[in-house]
């Protein structure tokens, strides 16, 4: 029986910690006039689809969001793994390097990223890969994970209503040009207490596993093999 609980554990705990078998689709075209409506518009489209109410753009908040970015700009953040790498390996990784400027959540959430020339992967990759990050046990979220989590339950959160959206150019990026993306919610999500009211029940189609999934319930059944070995010879 105690075997058989160890088997349980690690099926359940590969279904739903996070380690998801779906492959993060890149796109193959670009919308080369891609701007903050577009932003707002699959954001909507995200949290639609998953019960969410849409947001309304507000003009102080994406003007305020522009500043931040020109503040940000001024500490000359190095490159940051883009998110179109990240999903070609199916692996979770965010851009922690950037800080927040409202750490505390007080007037409204932020999401930071950037990308790299017409590849504005941002949105897919926060609400595909956050939510695979979401799914983890949060004593097994990284940084870079936590942050994509977060990055998730803000863009979902059911009870912000209005959203500001910046694209600028970041400076000296090479070789080619990158763009630092600022996006706010207000009121703010990531509340502590009001996950379960907030964050909605969003099931994803699964496809063929990662390899990274693959080690990990390989890893699992591998641990209980060698305790069941154990048991055999006490």
């Amino acid at each position: 029986m105690y075997l058989i609980t160890l088997c349980l554990f690690c099926v359940v705990r590969y279904s739903f910690a996070g380690h998801g078998c779906y492959q993060i689709k890149i796109p193959t075209k670009w919308n080369k006039n891609y701007g903050p409506e577009d932003v707002v518009d699959e954001i909507n489209s995200k949290r639609k689809s998953c019960g969410s109410p849409p947001l309304t753009y507000s003009k102080t908040l994406s003007d305020d969001a522009n500043a931040y970015i020109q503040h940000l700009n001024e500490f000359g953040i190095g490159e940051q793994l883009l998110y179109t790498s990240a999903a070609a390996k199916n692996s979770l990784n965010d851009h922690i390097d950037y800080p927040l400027s409202d750490p505390n959540k007080e007037n409204f959430t932020e999401n930071i990223c950037e990308y790299s020339g017409q590849k504005h992967f941002f949105v897919e990759y926060w609400f595909e890969a956050g939510l695979r990050a979401y799914r983890y046990h949060p004593d097994d979220r990284v940084p870079e994970v936590r942050s994509l989590a977060d990055k998730y339950t803000a863009m979902m959160w059911k009870s912000s209503e209005y959203i500001g959206v910046a694209l600028a150019e970041k400076k000296n990026s090479k070789p080619k040009t990158r763009t630092i993306v600022v996006v706010r919610f207000s009121p703010p999500g990531n509340q502590d207490g009001q996950y379960l009211k907030n964050v909605p029940v969003c099931n994803r189609p699964h496809g063929n596993c990662s390899k990274s999934s693959t080690i990990y319930i390989n890893k699992c059944f591998l641990t209980v093999a060698i305790l069941s070995l154990l048991c055999l010879f006490k």
